[in-house]
Protein backbone atom coordinates (compact mmCIF):
# COMPACT_ATOMS: atom_id res chain seq x y z
CA UNK A 1 0.00 0.00 0.00
CA UNK A 2 3.20 2.25 0.53
CA UNK A 3 4.64 1.94 -2.84
CA UNK A 4 1.18 2.76 -4.50
CA UNK A 5 0.34 5.96 -2.23
CA UNK A 6 3.49 7.97 -3.89
CA UNK A 7 3.25 7.76 -7.42
CA UNK A 8 0.05 9.62 -6.10
CA UNK A 9 1.43 11.84 -3.99
CA UNK A 10 4.17 12.72 -6.82
CA UNK A 11 1.38 13.63 -9.12
CA UNK A 12 -0.57 15.43 -6.84
CA UNK A 13 2.33 17.86 -6.66
CA UNK A 14 3.14 18.09 -9.96
CA UNK A 15 -0.27 18.77 -11.01
CA UNK A 16 -0.31 21.59 -8.27
CA UNK A 17 2.34 23.16 -9.35
CA UNK A 18 1.63 23.16 -12.83
CA UNK A 19 -1.89 24.75 -11.75
CA UNK A 20 0.50 27.71 -10.16
CA UNK A 21 2.49 27.96 -12.98
CA UNK A 22 -0.66 28.17 -15.40
CA UNK A 23 -2.02 30.50 -13.19
CA UNK A 24 0.97 32.55 -13.24
CA UNK A 25 1.44 32.81 -16.31
CA UNK A 26 -1.83 33.56 -18.21
CA UNK A 27 -3.74 34.69 -15.15
CA UNK A 28 -2.05 36.63 -12.80
CA UNK A 29 -0.03 39.05 -15.58
CA UNK A 30 -4.15 40.19 -16.73
CA UNK A 31 -4.76 41.36 -12.99
CA UNK A 32 -2.09 43.24 -12.32
CA UNK A 33 -2.58 44.87 -15.74
CA UNK A 34 -5.91 46.21 -15.23
CA UNK A 35 -4.92 49.23 -13.02
CA UNK A 36 -1.86 49.56 -15.18
CA UNK A 37 -3.95 49.54 -18.35
CA UNK A 38 -6.89 52.14 -16.58
CA UNK A 39 -3.63 54.54 -15.66
CA UNK A 40 -2.48 54.67 -18.70
CA UNK A 41 -5.88 55.64 -19.80
CA UNK A 42 -6.69 57.99 -17.00
CA UNK A 43 -3.54 59.77 -17.76
CA UNK A 44 -4.21 61.26 -20.73
CA UNK A 45 -7.69 62.33 -20.12
CA UNK A 46 -6.23 64.04 -17.25
CA UNK A 47 -3.98 66.66 -18.79
CA UNK A 48 -6.90 66.56 -22.09
CA UNK A 49 -9.38 67.31 -19.37
CA UNK A 50 -6.89 69.97 -17.81
CA UNK A 51 -6.16 71.23 -21.48
CA UNK A 52 -10.03 72.20 -22.40
CA UNK A 53 -10.26 73.74 -19.20
CA UNK A 54 -10.09 77.89 -19.94
CA UNK A 55 -7.47 79.71 -18.31
CA UNK A 56 -10.21 82.58 -18.00
CA UNK A 57 -13.49 82.04 -17.51
CA UNK A 58 -16.19 83.38 -19.47
CA UNK A 59 -16.93 86.26 -17.15
CA UNK A 60 -13.17 87.59 -17.10
CA UNK A 61 -13.01 87.02 -21.31
CA UNK A 62 -16.39 89.06 -21.41
CA UNK A 63 -14.59 92.33 -19.24
CA UNK A 64 -11.02 91.55 -21.41
CA UNK A 65 -13.59 92.31 -24.96
CA UNK A 66 -15.55 95.10 -23.39
CA UNK A 67 -12.45 96.63 -22.12
CA UNK A 68 -10.85 96.19 -26.06
CA UNK A 69 -13.62 98.01 -27.30
CA UNK A 70 -13.92 100.93 -25.23
CA UNK A 71 -10.00 101.36 -26.07
CA UNK A 72 -10.64 101.27 -29.72
CA UNK A 73 -13.94 103.84 -29.17
CA UNK A 74 -11.38 105.65 -27.10
CA UNK A 75 -8.68 105.47 -30.13
CA UNK A 76 -11.24 106.29 -32.87
CA UNK A 77 -12.40 109.88 -30.96
CA UNK A 78 -8.75 111.20 -30.22
CA UNK A 79 -8.35 110.16 -34.37
CA UNK A 80 -11.42 112.43 -35.02
CA UNK A 81 -10.60 114.98 -32.38
CA UNK A 82 -7.20 115.49 -34.37
CA UNK A 83 -8.44 115.50 -37.56
CA UNK A 84 -10.82 118.25 -36.59
CA UNK A 85 -7.98 120.26 -35.07
CA UNK A 86 -6.14 120.19 -38.33
CA UNK A 87 -9.29 121.50 -40.08
CA UNK A 88 -9.94 123.86 -37.86
CA UNK A 89 -6.04 124.93 -37.93
CA UNK A 90 -6.43 124.82 -41.81
CA UNK A 91 -9.18 126.78 -41.88
CA UNK A 92 -7.68 129.59 -39.60
CA UNK A 93 -4.69 129.95 -41.84
CA UNK A 94 -6.88 129.81 -45.41
CA UNK A 95 -9.43 132.33 -44.01
CA UNK A 96 -7.03 135.65 -44.86
CA UNK A 97 -8.85 137.80 -47.16
CA UNK A 98 -7.54 140.15 -50.21
CA UNK A 99 -9.54 143.77 -50.81
CA UNK A 100 -9.24 145.83 -53.54
CA UNK A 101 -9.11 149.55 -53.68
CA UNK A 102 -8.81 150.77 -57.47
CA UNK A 103 -7.58 154.14 -57.93
CA UNK A 104 -7.59 154.25 -61.99
CA UNK A 105 -5.46 155.35 -64.74
CA UNK A 106 -3.43 157.29 -65.99
CA UNK A 107 -0.28 159.29 -68.53
CA UNK A 108 3.04 161.34 -68.03
CA UNK A 109 5.41 163.39 -69.57
CA UNK A 110 6.28 165.25 -67.28
CA UNK A 111 10.39 164.89 -66.03
CA UNK A 112 8.80 166.07 -62.29
CA UNK A 113 6.81 163.92 -59.70
CA UNK A 114 3.12 165.28 -61.12
CA UNK A 115 -0.25 164.49 -59.42
CA UNK A 116 -2.58 162.77 -61.86
CA UNK A 117 -5.87 164.45 -61.81
CA UNK A 118 -9.15 162.81 -61.41
CA UNK A 119 -6.86 159.92 -59.64
CA UNK A 120 -8.07 159.34 -55.99
CA UNK A 121 -9.86 156.72 -53.76
CA UNK A 122 -10.91 156.57 -50.21
CA UNK A 123 -9.57 154.35 -47.62
CA UNK A 124 -10.84 154.07 -43.60
CA UNK A 125 -8.31 152.04 -42.50
CA UNK A 126 -10.97 151.59 -39.30
CA UNK A 127 -13.07 149.64 -41.81
CA UNK A 128 -10.43 146.79 -41.67
CA UNK A 129 -9.40 144.81 -38.75
CA UNK A 130 -6.68 142.52 -38.42
CA UNK A 131 -4.72 144.02 -41.47
CA UNK A 132 -1.58 141.86 -42.27
CA UNK A 133 -0.12 143.50 -45.05
CA UNK A 134 -0.97 146.45 -47.83
CA UNK A 135 0.54 147.43 -50.59
CA UNK A 136 0.89 150.00 -53.88
CA UNK A 137 -0.05 147.61 -57.09
CA UNK A 138 0.92 149.60 -60.71
CA UNK A 139 0.99 148.55 -64.00
CA UNK A 140 3.33 150.59 -66.26
CA UNK A 141 4.70 150.98 -69.71
CA UNK A 142 6.89 152.65 -72.20
CA UNK A 143 5.36 152.77 -75.34
CA UNK A 144 8.73 153.94 -76.91
CA UNK A 145 10.82 152.11 -74.69
CA UNK A 146 13.00 155.17 -74.37
CA UNK A 147 13.38 156.52 -70.33
CA UNK A 148 12.46 156.02 -67.49
CA UNK A 149 9.17 156.04 -65.20
CA UNK A 150 7.81 156.50 -61.99
CA UNK A 151 4.57 155.91 -60.17
CA UNK A 152 3.69 156.70 -56.40
CA UNK A 153 1.19 157.69 -54.11
CA UNK A 154 0.29 160.42 -52.55
CA UNK A 155 -2.39 160.85 -49.34
CA UNK A 156 -4.36 163.53 -50.68
CA UNK A 157 -6.01 164.29 -47.70
CA UNK A 158 -2.69 165.67 -45.94
CA UNK A 159 -0.79 165.87 -48.72
CA UNK A 160 1.85 164.00 -48.52
CA UNK A 161 3.57 162.30 -51.09
CA UNK A 162 4.19 158.41 -49.65
CA UNK A 163 7.73 157.80 -51.18
CA UNK A 164 8.26 154.31 -49.55
CA UNK A 165 5.94 153.17 -52.31
CA UNK A 166 7.77 154.73 -55.63
CA UNK A 167 7.98 151.92 -58.45
CA UNK A 168 10.03 152.49 -61.37
CA UNK A 169 10.14 150.93 -64.76
CA UNK A 170 12.51 150.86 -68.13
CA UNK A 171 12.43 149.02 -71.44
CA UNK A 172 9.10 148.63 -73.73
CA UNK A 173 8.08 145.55 -71.59
CA UNK A 174 5.15 147.11 -69.45
CA UNK A 175 4.94 145.31 -65.97
CA UNK A 176 2.80 145.58 -62.60
CA UNK A 177 4.92 146.38 -59.85
CA UNK A 178 4.42 145.79 -55.88
CA UNK A 179 5.41 147.91 -53.11
CA UNK A 180 4.55 147.42 -49.53
CA UNK A 181 3.41 150.30 -47.28
CA UNK A 182 1.75 151.06 -44.30
CA UNK A 183 -1.75 152.19 -44.54
CA UNK A 184 -2.60 155.30 -42.52
CA UNK A 185 -4.59 155.62 -40.10
CA UNK A 186 -8.26 156.87 -40.46
CA UNK A 187 -10.32 157.76 -43.62
CA UNK A 188 -7.86 159.25 -46.09
CA UNK A 189 -8.07 160.07 -49.94
CA UNK A 190 -5.31 158.58 -51.93
CA UNK A 191 -4.06 159.39 -55.43
CA UNK A 192 -1.32 158.81 -57.39
CA UNK A 193 1.80 160.63 -59.19
CA UNK A 194 3.66 160.19 -62.34
CA UNK A 195 7.12 161.65 -64.08
CA UNK A 196 9.11 160.51 -66.52
CA UNK A 197 12.86 161.30 -66.63
CA UNK A 198 13.27 162.78 -70.43
CA UNK A 199 9.81 163.32 -71.27
CA UNK A 200 8.75 160.19 -72.90
CA UNK A 201 5.09 158.75 -72.94
CA UNK A 202 5.00 156.92 -69.74
CA UNK A 203 1.28 155.28 -69.27
CA UNK A 204 -0.38 153.72 -65.97
CA UNK A 205 -2.82 151.23 -67.33
CA UNK A 206 -3.76 150.45 -63.34
CA UNK A 207 -3.19 151.79 -59.71
CA UNK A 208 -4.69 149.91 -57.03
CA UNK A 209 -4.36 149.23 -53.21
CA UNK A 210 -4.06 145.75 -51.92
CA UNK A 211 -4.95 145.15 -47.86
CA UNK A 212 -4.51 141.64 -47.30
CA UNK A 213 -6.50 140.88 -43.52
CA UNK A 214 -5.97 137.28 -41.68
Amino acid sequence: MMLSKKPLLIFTVIAVNLILINWKIFVSPKVLQIPIVEKIIETPQTKSSSLSTPLCPSGCLQKIKEAAQSLQLLTEQASEEDQASVIYETGVQSYAQEFFVSIGSGSTTKNKWTTLSGLEAQVNSSNYSNIDKVSFEASLRIPTGVGRIGARLINLSDNVPLAETEVYLEGTEGKRIERIFNLRSGNKVYGVQMKSTIGALGILDMARIKIITN
